[in-house]
């Protein structure tokens, strides 16, 4: 654990992130006793016992590669796509329909 105090704090969720307002912040200090008051602090090398070493996150080591955006732009040029083809499809009929006539 540090040896001194640094606060952060972040908004960010993912591939978006809003502006937030902290309203406030509640932050508490554990009496210690005399002893460990006196020591000398300043060459403490941080560690955690208990944590386990090699662990990852699987949901985070990948990020995403499909954003929302390009989610909606791929689907709006699918849906052009598809109304080009229904498009043509009625044109050729109708001029099929046209060009057969002899008068």
């Amino acid at each position: 654990l540090p040896t001194h105090y640094y606060f952060g704090f972040s908004a960010a969720t993912g591939e978006l992130s809003d502006n937030h307002d902290i309203i406030s912040v509640h932050t508490y200090q554990l009496d210690s006793s005399e002893q460990r008051q006196k020591e000398d602090r300043t060459n403490i090398i941080p560690s955690a016992p208990l944590a386990k070493m090699g662990e990852t996150d699987d949901n985070n080591s990948k990020p995403s590669k499909w954003s929302a955006l390009k989610i909606f732009f791929l689907v709006f040029l699918l849906i052009i796509i598809c109304l080009g083809g229904i498009g043509a499809f009625f044109y050729m009929k109708q001029h099929r329909y046209h060009s057969s006539r002899l008068y």
